[in-house]
């Protein structure tokens, strides 16, 4: 999976920051979610700028109906 990140913040996330990639049943992040993969990043990021991130996931066969993948910063 690819994706870019974009600080749209007016303060700058300081380094040290995750993404993490959650397998849930609706659209908001909750504890019942379960966690495909995280990938830290060092780099800060300024209002304005953006990173491309990737990982690599393999998607589980035990859960079925419909479902989102999120994904999620901790900055």
């Amino acid at each position: 999976m690819r994706w870019t990140t974009r600080n749209d913040g007016g303060a700058e996330v300081q380094e040290g920051w995750m993404v993490r990639l959650l397998l849930s049943r609706d659209t908001e992040p909750s504890a019942d979610d379960r966690l495909l993969g995280e990938r830290p990043f060092d780099p800060p990021l300024r209002p304005g700028d953006a990173i491309d991130g990737e990982a690599r996931v393999q998607l589980p066969v035990d859960v079925p109906g419909p479902l989102f993948l999120l994904l999620v910063t901790d900055a």
